[in-house]
């Protein structure tokens, strides 16, 4: 029971994230977006917007400061996180609740049906869905190129002694391409399945508190919380009498659908217009 609580507005109340896991993940939100915005000055410098960018850091030098010191503590993080699975497999025993399964391949073609409306029954998903164990792989893969290729660039003397000039240039390619692709997986595909999605919207808090309510529970994870029911030994010990108010109320708000698709479809012209004229493809 010490993973469930309760509220008078929101009734069963369930701990997800622990202030370890939110910490990691407010890390990495914060060096990524830092990255992000000191690297694309770099990558699109003949931009109009590039010299202002580099302006709000006092200077390319302060900017590329910037750029490489939140590199490096998002590299950090990413190794502490690796220690903190290794302790946590250690104490706890290993999870595999994030790893990729068959049944992932299953629930991404049943998402697909109930999306295009072949079917009123949406997936059933356990303690992560598809699309969760994708943002969290993908760290893993751009960690390992960005990470890797930036360690290369930021030491180019090291890097000449040990690989030929052609690892150099294809490092600094994949470097920049691989922070694009994840620029936008982040703030495109992350961003709206979490907060922006008409199911959360304007927000899903669980990354700053660490709870989930039962209602959420019952629409995104109903297996997870099937199996947590089952386990709790003493029934008796929830109040029935605390209802879960929390309601989807903008699931179906059919002006928040057109306005999120106008805005998505924006983006993407914008982006076909802008960014790949300056050398992307």
């Amino acid at each position: 029971m010490e993973n469930i609580t309760f509220s008078k507005e929101k009734g069963l109340v369930f701990k997800r994230f622990s202030l370890n896991q939110r910490f990691q993940h407010i890390l990495v939100f914060i060096t990524f977006t830092l990255c992000a915005v000191t690297g694309l000055p770099i990558k699109y410098d003949g931009a109009a917007w590039a010299p202002q960018i580099v302006d709000l850091f006092g200077g390319f030098y302060a900017m590329l400061c910037v750029h490489i010191i939140s590199g490096v503590i998002m590299l950090l993080v990413f190794i502490y996180h690796l220690i903190y699975l290794a302790g946590y497999a250690y104490l706890k025993g290993p999870s595999w609740d994030f790893m990729l399964k068959w049944q992932d391949a299953l629930d991404f073609v049943q998402n697909i049906k109930y999306n295009l409306g072949f079917t009123n029954k949406p997936p059933d998903y356990g303690r992560y869905s598809y699309k969760e164990k994708f943002d969290y792989w993908a760290v893993f893969w751009g960690m390992f190129i960005m990470g890797g290729s930036g360690l290369m660039m930021w030491c180019p003397e090291a890097t000449a002694k040990f690989f030929p000039r052609w690892v150099s240039s294809c490092a600094r390619i994949a470097h920049s391409d691989e922070a694009i692709l994840a620029i936008l997986a982040i703030f495109v595909w992350h961003f709206y399945n979490v907060h922006l999605s008409p199911d959360f919207f304007p927000m899903n808090l669980v990354w700053f508190n660490g709870k989930i309510s039962k209602t959420v529970m019952e629409h995104e994870h109903p297996t997870e919380l099937k199996q947590i029911m089952d386990n709790i030994s003493d029934k008796e010990e929830l109040d029935d009498e605390l209802v879960d108010t929390t309601s989807f109320k903008h699931t179906n708000n059919r002006i928040l659908i057109v306005i999120e698709i106008l805005f998505y479809t924006g983006i993407l012209i914008w982006f076909l217009m802008f960014f790949l004229p300056l050398g992307l493809m």
